[in-house]
């Protein structure tokens, strides 16, 4: 089933009978998996419509556990800030352990606020700024390879591409140089890493590693790759001593405050895989998905040009220009409330704890979904419209700031935010200003609700030049 059609959604076999009382309403079943079967189908169908159904904290059997559907703001806010020292970040953050160690996205308690005293300077948006000759030379060298692929005039997964840029961006600003060929055996790693991590969230009984069936044995050499080419990396730069104006260089060098303590190469090797796994996804997800939605609205691609033309006339914004690419940044607004990076999250709460009046229990399994609060039809009229006018200044000015967190929530928002807003919206003026793209026909494009909402079978794209 297409996850972008918002209508094809199956509830065959569901008796639609909320719960009584304060416990968190949802469907009943009638047979003992409960709803994992559809939850494994159609995730962001089936749990967009039992939210739907039964409201913002809504319940779901999927076997022997009860999962928690959170998506009104109210209830986001109260467990992501309100009340967030009862909660910690739950079942897909423990599975991505298994490839991220205790690196920050992950982490937990006291050893998580100081890996984020630790990060955070490096990452607030006057520094990041400072990466902008690492920006521009990787869209100097995408916008040369979009030249070559428009004289082609064969279709191009645009997913891909941007996934190609994305990876370059991390290699330059988390290791201070061009490393094509260490990121290209880590591209090649992840979709085993990915497929390994998402169907562990998602197993009732997860199997032990040990096991030698074909997926963990391709998980384990992708797992032993990704190892060996970071811990090089970083013995190389113990050894060399230079400072490459780069992440991980001030990570090296980065010293806690209350602690006087650095990081040890296995607490560099967390946060450095933290930063490459989860940062290039990101990018690459925001960017290829916005020319997916503009090349589907052809009057909007008409005022991205506009604008990128009157700011920019023809050469790469500056740190200056950023502010002054208004509709740039309503573009990927709303391309990230429509498909949200992070689609949804997880917690489990410390202790049995009452939200907008349901009981949460501490067995639960509770999935913050902003997938489905970006497309709550009294929040956001016609949701499935793509419209960066919703993002106009004066319109979101006066929108509550929880109704749209497509970077999580709370405390736990992603660090990086910034420094992806600030890559895509450079990207996506100079690409625009050069070319725009057309959807090529007998190519379905699908979301995959993985690790990241990423497109399933990439999304394939005529590159044309504009004239």
């Amino acid at each position: 089933m297409n996850a972008l059609d918002p209508n094809a959604i199956n509830l065959e076999g569901v008796s639609q009978t909320p719960y009584r009382g304060t416990k968190p309403p949802g469907p009943s079943y009638r047979n003992p998996l409960g709803g994992l079967l559809h939850i494994r189908d159609d995730v962001l169908d089936y749990t967009t419509k039992v939210a739907f159904e039964y409201g913002g904290v809504a319940s779901i059997r999927a076997a022997h556990k009860r999962v928690i559907i959170i998506s009104r703001p109210e209830a986001c806010e109260y467990i992501t800030r309100s009340n967030h020292q009862n909660y910690v970040k739950g079942i897909s953050f423990q599975q991505l352990k298994s490839i991220m160690g205790n690196g920050l996205l992950v982490a937990d308690g006291p050893g998580w606020q100081k890996q984020r005293r630790l990060a955070q300077p490096h990452f607030n948006r006057p520094v990041v700024l400072k990466y902008k000759d690492q920006i521009a030379e990787c869209t100097e060298e995408l916008l040369i390879r979009l030249e070559q692929l428009a004289k082609t005039n064969q279709p191009v997964d645009i997913f891909a591409e941007m996934s190609m840029v994305a990876f370059n961006l991390v290699g330059r600003t988390l290791f201070g140089a061009c490393i094509k060929d260490e990121m290209k055996i880590v591209e090649a790693a992840l979709p085993d890493i990915g497929e390994y991590i998402y169907k562990k969230i998602q197993s009732p009984v997860p199997l032990p590693l040990w096991l030698p069936l074909p997926l963990h044995l391709r998980y384990k050499k992708s797992e032993a790759k990704l190892n060996e080419v970071v811990y090089r990396i970083i013995e190389q730069r113990r050894q060399d001593g230079a400072d490459r104006n780069d992440l991980l260089t001030k990570l090296m060098y980065a010293v806690d405050e209350e602690t006087g303590e650095s990081l040890s190469n296995l607490q560099l090797r967390d946060e450095v895989m933290s930063l490459m796994l989860a940062g290039y996804e990101t990018t690459a997800d925001g960017m290829a998905w916005s020319w997916y939605y503009l090349a589907k609205n052809k009057s909007l691609v008409n005022k991205l040009h506009h604008e990128v033309d009157t700011v920019l006339n023809g050469r790469m914004a500056t740190s200056d220009d950023l502010g002054d690419l208004t509709y740039t940044g309503q573009v990927i607004d709303e391309t990230m409330r429509l498909t949200p990076p992070a689609w949804s999250f997880t917690r489990q709460a410390l202790s049995d704890d009452v939200v907008t009046g349901y009981e949460i229990s501490t067995k639960d399994i509770i999935v913050v979904s902003p997938y489905t609060l970006h497309r709550w039809p009294d929040l956001w009229p016609d949701p499935e419209c793509f419209d960066p006018d919703r993002f106009a200044p004066e319109v979101a000015r006066k929108r509550n700031r929880w109704h749209y967190l497509p970077f999580g929530a709370g405390a736990h928002n992603c660090i990086g935010q910034h420094l992806a807003l600030i890559e895509m919206k450079t990207i996506i003026a100079a690409v625009a200003q050069r070319f725009h793209f057309e959807l090529a026909p007998g190519y379905p494009v699908e979301m995959e609700p993985n690790i990241t909402l990423r497109p399933k079978n990439g999304i394939y794209m005529f590159v044309r030049r504009r004239n």
